[in-house]
């Protein structure tokens, strides 16, 4: 008589065949591997230990022939036994197989036995995962890199990451790889899937801006040049970066009026990506302004007895439609000397109630050699046509002021009451 044993996920069972006086074994072995496999089958593995070669075939419920073939002596054969009620059911089943066994040559089996998996096969679906998009962060303040957490979305039994979330980054670039993972009924694994994403922490951005410095000429370059930062983190500062703070640029040395470019530059560190932004260095002309005009003022009338007033305030001249308004002002620069440049510029304004204001002139102050003033004559009606958009009568009666800046940044104004002819 010839034996077989049949061994399921962790047991191994004896088959008695009958034989033709010799004692032979082929063994059945299930393959826990593919127990969860959404497929129609599950895999076995048969050992035949007869020493000869032998035919096999293994049948299943309802009479349905699962599986045939040969199986050489001292040979391992792997065999999917179709299960004909394996994909309907979800939940762990048992599978009941009748293996049968041969010489070849032979017309009737040798021996058999029906054995039982045990509730070791279960239909199931492919585990899912889902990973997060590609992350950046700024690294931690204090550190050279970040802790970094994210969501998945899976379904599976289990599901890991390596390196975890919440783990410590450092600067730079890292893959992540996360698995999903099912489970057999009898702990072992049979179906994973993956993804990855990257995480990358980056230094922060630190913008070292240059302030914008005015001055007025006075002969000497400028050295009291600054800077203002933004994006330290938090309980960070300059202390925390390396090399000196220097400046460069045409502002570095200039003396004569102008606008020149300030450069700041010199500073390292291994935690920020610097960025220097430049500003401007703005020197404006020095000017002595003194009024050329009556009585004191910046235009050629003086108040005269019972002027008017404008919301309590006392107008500086009086004039009448027809009248040009002279505005003029002795500019000397640094050196005393006149300035033959045009120096500022000069707007007339209409003040009407309700805090509204009507322009009705604008133009440069422009040097007079004859005189050596800066002047502008403004009119107060229209000649040819000019300027446009007078009234053809004339500017209409009321309150002016008259405004002036010069290029050093000085201002100033002077209020006008228009009347009739």
């Amino acid at each position: 008589m010839k034996r077989s044993v049949l061994v399921f996920g962790l047991a191994t069972v004896l088959l008695v065949l009958a034989g033709f006086g010799s004692l032979a074994q082929v063994n059945l072995t299930a393959m826990p591997i593919e127990y969860c496999l959404k497929e129609t089958h599950s895999k076995w593995r048969i050992t035949n230990d007869t020493g000869q070669t032998v035919e096999c075939e293994a049948e299943v419920a309802y009479g349905i022939i699962a599986w045939t073939g040969t199986v050489g002596p001292e040979h391992t054969t792997e065999a999917r036994f179709t299960n004909p009620y394996y994909f309907y059911i979800p939940y762990p089943q048992v599978v009941t197989v009748i293996l049968k066994w041969r010489y070849p040559g032979d017309t009737q089996w040798r021996g058999s036995s029906t054995k039982s998996s045990g509730n070791a096969v279960q239909r199931r679906d492919p585990p899912t995962i889902t990973c997060p998009g590609d992350i950046t962060v700024v690294r931690d303040p204090g550190r050279n890199g970040a802790i970094v957490t994210w969501q998945l979305q899976y379904s599976a039994d289990a599901c890991t990451c390596n390196p975890p979330s919440g783990s410590f980054f450092p600067i730079g670039t890292t893959t992540v790889t996360c698995t999903a993972t099912n489970y057999s009924p009898i702990g072992t694994i049979c179906q994973q899937v993956t993804c990855s994403f990257k995480v990358t922490v980056l230094n922060p951005t630190l913008r070292v801006i240059a302030e914008d410095k005015v001055k007025t000429y006075d002969g000497k370059p400028f050295t009291d040049f600054t800077v203002r930062y933004e994006g330290f983190l938090p309980g960070e500062g300059p202390a925390d970066l390396g090399g000196a703070l220097v400046f460069s640029g045409s502002a570095v040395g200039a003396v004569d009026e102008g606008v020149y470019e300030i450069i700041p530059g010199g500073l390292t560190s291994s935690n920020y990506d610097i960025v220097f932004v430049p500003g401007t260095l703005t020197i404006l002309p020095y000017y002595a302004i003194g009024p050329a005009g009556g009585a004191g003022a910046f235009v050629d009338k003086a108040v005269a007895g019972g002027a008017g007033e404008y919301q309590g305030t006392v107008v500086d001249a009086i004039y009448r439609v027809g009248e040009p308004i002279v505005v003029s002002a002795e500019v000397l620069d640094f050196y005393g000397r006149p300035v033959t440049g045009s120096c500022g510029w000069v707007t007339l304004v209409q003040l009407v109630e309700g805090g509204r204001q009507i322009v009705w002139y604008f133009s440069t102050m422009n040097y007079n050699p004859d005189t050596g003033l800066q002047e502008v004559s403004i009119p107060t009606v229209p000649v040819d046509g000019k300027p446009r958009g007078y009234p053809s009568t004339g500017l209409p009666v009321g309150y002016y002021k008259v405004l002036i800046d010069f290029k050093n940044g000085s201002h100033e104004e002077i209020l006008i009451q228009l009347l009739t002819e």
